[in-house]
């Protein structure tokens, strides 16, 4: 079984504009959350961060916050993520 972040690039590339998320009442395409999560990527890298290098995100749900989470997983290459709801 392949990472998480995997599929999200394979369904980026075989469908580009089919919806990924909607969170309320907006919408990303896969082409579009992997645009965002793969400049979170960049940033993290930028900083200096590498695989195994701890990230904390305390955000409320939304696009944002999930294709943060994502771009976490495609710097760093996270196995572990812990999302708590509410």
């Amino acid at each position: 079984m392949k990472p998480f972040h995997e599929y999200v690039k394979d369904h980026a590339e075989r469908t580009p504009e089919k919806i990924a998320l909607a969170v309320a009442g907006q919408q990303l395409t896969y082409a579009e959350l992997n645009e965002l999560a793969a400049a979170v990527a960049q940033q993290l890298l930028a900083t200096g961060m590498t695989a195994g290098d701890r990230v904390a995100l305390h955000a409320p749900t939304s696009l944002e916050t999930i294709a943060c989470a994502l771009g976490v997983m495609y710097g760093i290459a996270t196995e572990k993520l812990i999302l708590k709801h509410g």
